[in-house]
């Protein structure tokens, strides 16, 4: 088994980001929780991470500034999963071809954890080997 991708889960709501990153985790992925953006603003400052799902309303931080807090403090730009309640007011372009995909909150989890798996397959796949 190869090494496990790292994801930042940042939702305001607990129940959400601890069910969806224990099925991710069943799936060898690394998981880090912030249930807030201040707490989203200290796991970006301390680590780094191959993919961010976060939800893109919540109280301090919304999406943009939480894509533009990790473009300035991540080395290598990891790629984004939005979950929202309203998808149709974000804009795709404001994450610079670095989003995978925009949920509806109401979005199983396995759809989630489905794009994750073959974004992880198609950009090993590109890797050299050896």
């Amino acid at each position: 088994m190869g090494i496990k991708k790292r994801i930042l889960i940042v939702d305001d709501e607990p129940d959400f980001a601890e069910a969806l990153g224990f099925l991710l985790a069943e799936h060898n992925f690394s998981i880090d929780w912030a249930f807030s953006g201040f707490e989203a603003e200290s796991r970006i400052e301390r680590d780094e991470f191959d993919y961010v799902i976060t939800d893109f309303f919540m109280p301090g931080l919304n999406g943009y500034e939480l894509y533009a807090l990790v473009e300035k403090k991540q080395k290598v730009m990891p790629k984004f999963i939005v979950v929202s309640g309203d998808v149709r007011s974000i804009d795709r372009s404001s994450f610079h071809g670095q989003l995978l995909s925009i949920f509806p909150k109401s979005t199983h989890y396995k759809t989630i954890v489905d794009c994750l798996r073959a974004e992880d397959s198609k950009s090993s796949a590109l890797r050299p080997s050896g």
